[in-house]
């Protein structure tokens, strides 16, 4: 089994179980270069024998057909496993037919990829997942409008009390991948998402979870190619919106950082987004 290294063991983001041994090992190397813990498995029973020791991971990504235990039948065993949460699933293959996407959906696989992945695809995949999962935990610990005062309207005190921006930010953000990913489903190929606010984004998040994002991942993983996302940061840089720091044990290396500016900006956009959310949800109240 290819483990990360022990800083990454306790949190982990992907799964990935191939039999392709090379493939198994790029696709590992290049997850995590953008910042995603991740182990990689080698057949069907190694990644069950992963799963049953933990940690679970937020996304299994498996090769559909393998010998003895093949993609499917791995997702088919993990839905019978006692997992406090089910990992999210994507198939990949490297001749994948409409028999392949029919058990995908039966199996309700995240998506399925085919071979040569398209890295930046499963990145966000992954990113979403994440996001979508703090949203859900957020909401189960903030109280549902049935249960506020005054026939579900909102509390005066509540009316009058600031956005609390770090509480908001992943439901917001979380929606607003939802909202990208729509659009650009809607727009001509080759149209690309903007990265430099993609950029701004992750590095707020990577904040939130105290983080530390070099900037090989923050370029990675902006939805563009290395060399475009890293000349995003530059250009963020040179406006003042990030910092960059050089890592104490390798200098060559530097880790990003928002700066007050940049943070304020993300921060900004979030309360008029809550702002406008809330005077939404009290006109629909009203009415």
């Amino acid at each position: 089994m290819r483990k990360p290294p022990a800083a990454q063991s306790e949190n982990l983001d992907v799964l990935v179980v191939d039999d392709d041994e090379a493939g198994l090992l790029d696709l590992i190397a290049s997850l995590r270069r953008a910042g995603l813990s991740c182990l990689g498995a080698s057949t069907g029973w190694e990644a069950l024998e992963a799963l049953l020791k933990g940690p679970v991971p937020s996304v299994i990504v498996t090769d559909i057909r393998m010998p003895e235990l093949d993609g499917l039948e791995l997702a088919q065993r993990l839905g019978r496993m006692d997992l406090a949460r089910l990992p999210e699933l994507v198939f990949i293959s490297g001749s994948a037919d409409l028999g392949h996407a029919v058990d995908a959906i039966r199996l309700r696989a995240r998506d399925l990829l085919t071979k040569p992945v398209d890295l930046r695809r499963l990145i966000q995949i992954v990113r979403d997942v994440q996001l979508e999962r703090q949203a859900q935990s957020l909401s189960k610990a903030t109280p549902h409008r049935d249960d506020m005062p005054v026939h579900g309207k909102p509390d005066a005190r509540m009316q009058s009390k600031s956005v609390d921006v770090e509480a908001m930010s992943i439901v917001v953000l979380s929606n607003l991948r939802k909202l990208r990913r729509v659009r650009s489903e809607n727009l001509p190929a080759g149209l690309a998402v903007e990265a430099s606010w993609e950029i701004l984004l992750d590095l707020y998040v990577s904040e939130l979870r105290s983080e530390r994002t070099s900037l090989t991942a923050l370029g990675g993983s902006a939805g563009v190619p290395l060399t475009s996302g890293l000349r995003r940061i530059h250009e963020l840089e040179s406006k003042g919106m990030l910092m960059r720091t050089p890592d104490e044990k390798d200098r060559r290396r530097a880790a990003a950082h928002l700066t007050e500016k940049g943070r304020e900006t993300v921060q900004s956009f979030i309360r008029s987004y809550v702002t406008f959310c809330r005077e939404s949800d009290s006109q629909h109240a009203d009415k």
